[in-house]
């Protein structure tokens, strides 16, 4: 038996996990359950609230079809007799509280100067925290201390990196303590526990948290973990997706990423991630994908429910990594391209 944990961070995150959703409520996948997470800064991102209408779908659906509504044939010993349709159970990744989004900043930590206390700190940590954020004052589209977050990291990855820090260890602890309830009830019960990543090397959430949240998972499998988790039960891949679409540009000057900053970014993120793999093996499995060329949506949203990409094919050719992984027979680490 497997533990399988699927999580989006951000809205090509959320995008991802909608495919897979679909492959899953086809039956392509793995046997076990897949428990799914979507984090994202942005509470109304409308790409996430699609993501988790579905999830919800889904999941009723299924509680309908087990509460001795089955007219699926899900366990018939004849092959040519069974369906697969909805024979892969989901669960939302924070069951307890029927819910699979999590907001790392909560609303009264509005921008990055509150969630770090800046105001509060030592002189001295001022002083660092004025020289690697721009302070209070700077131009609209330059804003990084106040940046208002309720949209996301609009593209500052730095910015996110610091908040999700501060969320994951002190703000709000309810990502890491589901997580740690699954990773050691699964792992000390004998079971695999397989987590996948999905997001961006471009914008702002996904390319904050995905290394980020991969390390401080990668950490809590470490021999000289406080949990009582066994490290060598848990895997952790991860689907990366380099720019494969683009969008127009603002009518005025915003605190956004352009699509001419797109590639620039990725290729800086692209040499992190090159550094980071050589020093530790955060990753047993990591796949890399995008498009020649990019599909220009002509639009801009910076996010809210405006923020509701069309699916893309690239999404899709993520959603078959995330099952690549889940249905490996053994996993062993070594990053995919």
């Amino acid at each position: 038996m497997a533990i399988n944990i699927l999580i989006g961070i951000g809205g090509t995150g959320a995008k991802i996990v909608e495919s897979a959703l679909y492959l899953l409520a086809a039956g392509v996948g793995p046997d076990d359950t897949v428990h799914v997470g979507l984090i994202d800064q942005d509470n109304s991102n409308g790409n996430v609230e699609r993501t988790e209408t579905l999830l919800n779908l889904i999941c009723e659906i299924q509680k309908e079809l087990a509460n001795g509504q089955n007219r699926l044939d899900w366990v018939n010993a004849r092959e040519a007799e069974r369906t697969a349709l909805f024979s892969i159970r989901l669960r939302k990744l924070f069951h307890d509280k029927d819910k699979a989004h999590w907001r790392p900043a909560p609303e009264n930590l509005p921008d990055l100067r509150a969630i770090l206390q800046r105001d509060d700190a030592p002189e001295g940590q001022k002083a660092l925290f004025d020289l690697l954020f721009r302070p209070v004052g700077a131009a609209e589209h330059e804003k990084e201390q106040d940046l208002n977050l309720a949209e996301g990291y609009r593209g500052r990855a730095h910015v996110g990196s610091a908040a999700l820090l501060s969320a994951l260890h002190h703000d709000s602890p309810d990502f890491l303590k589901a997580m740690t309830e699954l990773l050691k009830n699964g792992s000390t019960a004998g079971n695999e526990v397989r987590i996948m990543l999905v997001g961006s090397l471009f914008g702002g959430t996904g390319a904050a948290g995905f290394p980020t949240i991969a390390r401080s998972l990668h950490n809590m499998r470490q021999p000289d973990n406080d949990h009582d988790i066994r490290g060598e039960k848990v895997h952790i891949g991860g689907v990366l997706m380099l720019p494969y679409f683009g969008f127009r540009d603002p009518a005025a000057k915003e605190n956004v990423i352009t699509t001419s900053q797109l590639l620039p970014q990725a290729r800086v993120a692209v040499n992190y991630y090159n550094r980071l793999l050589e020093q530790e093996v955060v990753f047993d499995h990591l796949y890399i994908s995008g498009w020649d060329e990019m599909t220009n949506l002509n639009y801009h949203e910076p996010g809210r429910k405006e923020q509701c990409n069309p699916a893309l094919l690239p999404e899709l050719l993520a959603a078959l990594a995330v099952k690549d992984f889940f249905v490996a027979p053994k996993i062993t680490a070594k990053p995919r391209p």
